[in-house]
């Protein structure tokens, strides 16, 4: 993998909260290494006129499986069969859409540099639950920076420029370690515009962006075929239920107002959104127990703190990740409360095996996509693709 350069880019933080670095233009697409590009600022966005034309139902069946078109999540056969009758996941004319998902070590399904086969990412599945989602955009969690996975990367960007015809690229995070956990962006450059990265040191608790294993947020800015533009920030919280954990989780939850203020005042934009996996799994070893859902409403409670309000978006179902066959919410979008491209009536919506468990508790063989592509599930959201600002 070419080494991403860094240049330094100071920003003013609230109560000096924060800190980000700015980050090189290189990205990687198809082939990785060798083939890098860099997109000036200066972008030109095509006429809302010459844009693509979906040809996907403005609302999708509330179950692939009891419209009869079979289940992508059941097995990698049945995404296949979707896809090559040309279905694709519904979706709204005239929106851009993001999504967010954790892929438990992706792509070996282990830490460092292990191999778990039973858990090791099903490649060609990946790419086709990817296509059949529909995503312009999607933030990752606990992908792996060494040479292999990389080039297995590689390989998901080359399979998706097949199944859409688009010019998919990634950007990963710059911290050194290859074997450990990285946060990136996976996005479509047909579709988006990047013009613009940055790392987020404040979200990591500790001294530095890469400090103590864990990880600095990544953002990047994203322009849209309709007109859209906005930063979005992938991060990735400290997982674990005792009190350390969670105070280091509240000290992530604390950059974040800063952070998105910030931002908004460099870009003059509102319209930002953080996404990804909180790890918001309560403290269950803590003097006194907390659960998750109290602590999902204190982090609320601290979103609304700061110049700029943050709101965690609604979803449709309540959960997003499973452990020892028990539903959790822990991966969440939040928004800025100014972001104009929202619908009032907007919300997540939570895809995979979580949606086709209804996220009930289940007994027995761990569903396929669990054990193939992760133990979470993708959130999706959809905003107005139109320059509102």
């Amino acid at each position: 993998m070419k080494s991403l350069h860094s240049v330094t880019f100071v920003l003013m933080w609230i109560g000096s909260l924060s800190s980000c670095q700015r980050l090189s233009g290189d990205y990687h697409e198809r082939t990785g290494p060798q083939n890098v590009e860099r997109h000036e600022e200066n972008l030109d966005v095509k006429p809302a006129a010459k844009r693509r034309q979906r040809e996907h139902p403005s609302k999708p069946p509330e179950s692939y499986v009891d419209a009869g078109l079979g289940d992508p999540w059941s097995a990698p056969e049945a995404c296949e069969s979707l896809l090559a009758q040309g279905h694709r996941h519904g979706r709204t004319l005239g929106t851009a859409r993001l999504a967010t998902w954790n892929v438990r070590w992706f792509p070996d399904g282990a830490p460092g540099h292990a191999v778990a086969p039973s858990r090791a990412t099903d490649l060609n599945w990946f790419s086709c639950v990817i296509a059949w989602l529909d995503v312009d955009a999607i933030a990752l969690q606990e992908v792996k920076a060494d040479a292999l996975s990389l080039s297995k990367l590689d390989g998901v960007v080359d399979s998706l420029n097949r199944r859409t015809a688009g010019k998919w690229a990634y950007r990963l995070d710059e911290c050194p370690s290859t074997s450990g956990q990285h946060v990136a962006w996976l996005y479509d450059g047909k579709r988006v515009k990047e013009s613009f990265a940055l790392q987020y040191a404040a979200v990591n608790p500790h001294a530095g962006a890469c400090t103590g294993h864990l990880r600095p947020g990544f953002g990047m800015t994203f322009k849209f075929e309709g007109g859209l533009d906005l930063h979005a920030i992938s991060v990735h919280l400290k997982s674990g239920v005792d009190e350390r954990d969670l105070r280091l989780r509240k000290q992530s939850w604390a950059a974040l107002p800063g952070i998105a203020a910030s931002e908004t005042r460099r870009s003059n934009d509102p319209n930002l959104l953080i996404l990804g996996d909180f790890n918001s799994m309560g403290c269950q070893k803590c003097e006194t127990a907390v659960d998750s859902e109290s602590e999902i409403a204190e982090l609320d409670q601290q979103l609304g703190l700061g110049e700029l309000h943050l709101q965690r978006m609604t979803t449709d179902l309540g959960c997003s990740h499973y452990f020892q066959r028990k539903p959790a919410q822990i991966d969440h979008i939040l928004v800025t409360t100014d972001t104009r491209a929202l619908a009032p009536s907007a919300q997540v919506t939570v895809e995979g095996y979580c949606k086709e468990l209804h996220c009930r508790h289940y007994a027995g063989k761990d569903p396929n996509a669990y054990r193939h592509l992760s133990d979470h599930c993708p959130l999706v959201v959809e905003l107005v693709d139109r320059d509102l600002d």
